[in-house]
Order: structure tokens, then C-alpha cells, then sequence
């Protein structure tokens, strides 16, 4: 193993920490703050800004790997995100008034739905951030052209949004759950039939939009979940299951080495999301 091969292994845990440190705070500050009756719309805002944001992200990215390097880009990103960082510091800091309880990892009629939900969150990040683009590429084979893609279909996706989080709130976020999972199943089930970059913009723009009711719905629902509940608990087991859960795909893939078995098993984990809410509650 060479020095460059070493650095992933270090590189991989950092990644890791900051990742948990960073969504537990975000989802933390968002139980805290969202409206329970504009939830939807309130998601919806702040995904569509952060949407917008990234738009030009692919687009420059891929013309970056294309005129210089990975070396570049990355610490390009670096900069970037460290200039991010500023505003957080002078924000009002939040102490939670609760600590992490076992008992929450133990199955409860009130959780088990969205604990179950969880593990569709984790199995298709990993899906979506790791093994798609490397079909993508399969596909593709060239970096300019991938960005160009992806920012047109952050762009298109901006819009749909702000409807969607509008239209949550004025139904049953359950219902729209349930639909956004079966819709969404359908987009990862026909990925790996993907042939061209048509094909890839097409279904792509299906799978963003198809996945805004489950985004919305599953975030509102989580965090007027969370804010009438032990909190911190709730949401340090919820980054647990996402983490491990990102590891199906990746492992299945690595015993499959087939893009249509992984991307079939990611489209069944998606109806997890419609299970149906326990009567008790």
C-alpha cells in the first residue's frame, strides 16, 4: 500500500466524525425550529436554496476535473467549505437538556416506523453518493459532460421544491410519504437499465422529484417527532441506524459487482418508508 492509498483510511474516519457531528446538530436545530404545520413548506425552502446553491457545483466541478485535477478540486472544496464554517460561529449556541438513553435503541411501537425509515435513508445515501455515480461514469466516461447533467437537473429540481413542500403540508404527510416511496422505488428499479446520458437526465430528474415527498414528508414527520421527544436520544440513535445502513449497498455491491441487483435491492428499501403508522399513536 502506497502513501497515497494509506491517507483514505484516516481521511474516511475524519469524514465520518464530522458527518456525525454535523447532521445530529442540523436535525437537532431543525426539531427546534420547524413549525409543525408549515414543515413541508419550510423544508421545502431550505431545499430548494441549498439546491440553487449547488446548482453550478457539478457544472464547475466538472470542468475542474477536466482542465486540471482531483487535487484541485478538492482543495478547491476545502476552501470553500471552511469559509462556510464562519457564519457558525456566530450563531447562538444550543445546549441539549437531555443525554443519550440505551433504552432508545430498544424497538418501540412510537419509533419503529421511522427507525425502519432510517435504514432507507442510509441505503440510499451510500447508493446515491458512491455506487451511481460510478455506473454514471460506466456510462458516461467523461467528467464535463456528468457535471453538465447534474447541475441541469439541480436546476430543474429547484421549483418542485418549493411546490411539493407546499402541497405536503395541505395533505395527509403520510399519505404523500407513501406515495413518494412508491414512486421512488420505481426510479432506482429502471437505473440500472440506464444507457445513454438521455436516459440519465431523464430518470434522474424522476428520481430527485419523486424523492421531494418523501424528503419533505419523512422531515416533517421526523421533526415533530423529535421535538416531543427525548430529543438528543432520538436523534443519536437515528444517525446509528443511517451509518450502518449505508453499508448494505456498498457491501452487496462489493459481492455482487452488479449495478441491477444493487440498485434493485436499494429500489425495495425504499417501500419502507410506507409502512404503515402503529394505532397506538
Amino acid at each position: 500500500m502506497d502513501t497515497t492509498q494509506s491517507l483514505f483510511y484516516p481521511l474516511a474516519i475524519i469524514s465520518g466524525l464530522s458527518s456525525a457531528l454535523f447532521w445530529y446538530s442540523y436535525h437537532f436545530e431543525m426539531s427546534k425550529n420547524t413549525v409543525v404545520q408549515y414543515g413541508g413548506e419550510e423544508i421545502g425552502i431550505l431545499k430548494a436554496t441549498s439546491t440553487f446553491a449547488a446548482t453550478l457545483g457539478p457544472f464547475i466541478g466538472g470542468l475542474a476535473l477536466t482542465y486540471f485535477s482531483f487535487n484541485f478540486l478538492f482543495i478547491a472544496s476545502s476552501i470553500l467549505l471552511l469559509a462556510s464554517v464562519y457564519p457558525l460561529f456566530k450563531a447562538h449556541d444550543i445546549k441539549p437538556r437531555n443525554s443519550f438513553k440505551l433504552s432508545y435503541l430498544k424497538p418501540d411501537k412510537q419509533r419503529n416506523r421511522l427507525y425502519t425509515a432510517f435504514i432507507a435513508i442510509g441505503t440510499r445515501s451510500s447508493g446515491l453518493d458512491i455506487v451511481y455515480p460510478l455506473f454514471v461514469f460506466y456510462i458516461l466516461g467523461n467528467y464535463f459532460e456528468i457535471g453538465v447533467l447534474a447541475s441541469i437537473m439541480a436546476f430543474v429540481t429547484v421549483a418542485f421544491y418549493l411546490l411539493i413542500g407546499n402541497y405536503v403540508d395541505k395533505k395527509d404527510y403520510l399519505q404523500t410519504l407513501k406515495l413518494g416511496s412508491f414512486l421512488h422505488s420505481i426510479s432506482w428499479a429502471i437505473k440500472g437499465f440506464i444507457q445513454n446520458a438521455a436516459h440519465i437526465f431523464t430518470i434522474g430528474t424522476y428520481s430527485a422529484v419523486s424523492f421531494m415527498f418523501i424528503d419533505l414528508s419523512h422531515g416533517k414527520e421526523v421533526y415533530e417527532f423529535a421535538s416531543n421527544t427525548d430529543t438528543s436520544s432520538f436523534l443519536t440513535v437515528r444517525e446509528i441506524i443511517v451509518a450502518f445502513s449505508k453499508l448494505f449497498p456498498l457491501i452487496l455491491f462489493l459481492i455482487t459487482e452488479s449495478f441491477v441487483i444493487t440498485f434493485t435491492f436499494i429500489a425495495f428499501t425504499m417501500l419502507l418508508y410506507a409502512i404503515p403508522k402503529q394505532k397506538s399513536l
